[in-house]
């Protein structure tokens, strides 16, 4: 998808603001209490995006991309932080 995806869209800008989504239903299951995520599980998907990040920073396919993917890693590190 990326490396298809034009720098300079629309799409690429809306790609990088939302990247990583963040979306948890807390709703009960049929035989089980609800699940309610909390900062462990947002701390371990922010560590996931940063390793995933840290593989496209390297693949160079995606060098069009540099800019974005820095501002992206910055974003990350300011949410490890809080």
């Amino acid at each position: 998808y990326l490396r298809a995806l034009d720098p300079a869209s629309a799409e690429a800008g809306a790609f990088f603001h939302f990247f990583p989504e963040r979306r948890f239903a807390v709703s009960p299951g049929l035989a089980s209490p609800p699940i309610i995520p909390g900062a462990a599980d947002f701390q371990a998907a922010n560590k996931a995006a940063l390793s995933l990040l840290a593989q496209w920073q390297k693949d160079p396919s995606l060098a069009g991309h540099a800019d974005s993917l820095r501002g992206l890693e910055e974003k990350l590190r300011r949410l490890e932080q809080n």
